[in-house]
């Protein structure tokens, strides 16, 4: 059984963006890394046969769209615990009768071995207790099903988010999934091109000199006036892309997320 669903609370933002905006996040460096994880990770799964996909904390469903275009499972559940963010992705993706959008972050509805692929994108860094979770992940996984997790790396954040609960290091978070019962985690690297770097310094700056910008990102700017600010100051005129974030074996400075595969 799982535990009171306490432990799965995470931040609310983003709910003013546009209708049909399945990213819904606050810049083009974010919407550019996020796309870039959902890529590599479903590159790598074309030739496996999957049933039944969960992607949790799903978000706008750019992530729901990605992995349907790929993979076009039986089944696949976007799960959120905001109705809004789910009210945005059914719109475009009412037409696919085998996506199931349901709000909650309890995942104890979901009987054991029901999920032969699960997806947790940029979510578990805002988990409060993360470990918790990961085992409700393996206890809902079937035994070959793999689980993907893409987040941040410790060492090279934007400032202290306040909408982050437990960030990992890249040997943390492989211990902890080994200790739960899964097998030995692959842990790649999402970095950075020398453009999207600059832009990740820039917030950086912002993060360190301008703390209140996060307030003015989410209560006062619209988006394409942040993207402005944060993108557009001679270091680029373009948005960037899930282009200007490639995968990488090595470790580097310019490692902005991991992505990491782990099977049961």
């Amino acid at each position: 059984m799982s535990e009171s669903p306490d432990f799965y609370k995470q931040c609310t933002t983003g709910i003013s963006y546009p209708v049909g905006d399945l990213f819904g996040y606050p810049d083009s460096l974010i919407r550019g890394r996020v796309a870039a994880a959902y890529k590599h990770a479903l590159s790598g799964l074309q030739n496996k046969k999957v049933m039944d996909v969960l992607d949790f904390g799903s978000g706008r469903g750019h992530g729901v769209a990605a992995i349907q275009q790929a993979l076009k499972p039986k089944l696949l559940v976007s799960l959120d615990t905001e109705q809004t963010y789910l009210d945005v992705a059914q719109s475009p993706l009412h037409k696919y009768k085998n996506i199931r959008f349901i709000c909650t972050d309890n995942l104890s509805s979901f009987k054991d071995n029901s999920f032969d692929l699960i997806f947790c994108m940029h979510v578990i860094e805002h988990i409060i207790k993360p470990e918790l979770l990961l085992r409700d992940f393996y206890r809902i996984l079937r035994k070959g099903g793999v689980l993907i997790i893409a987040t941040p790396d410790k060492n090279n954040l934007v400032g202290v988010s306040p909408y982050n609960e437990h960030v990992f290091d890249r040997q943390e978070l492989k211990d902890t999934l080994e200790k739960i019962g899964f097998l030995t985690s692959k842990i790649k690297y999402i970095v950075a091109d020398q453009i999207a770097f600059q832009v990740h310094r820039r917030k950086q700056w912002l993060a360190d000199y301008q703390p209140d910008s996060v307030k003015i990102r989410d209560k006062i700017v619209t988006p394409d006036i942040w993207d402005a600010m944060v993108l557009r100051s001679g270091i680029t005129t373009n948005p960037l892309t899930e282009a200007n974030f490639p995968l990488s074996l090595d470790y580097s400075e310019r490692v902005i997320d991991f992505l990491v595969s782990t099977s049961k």
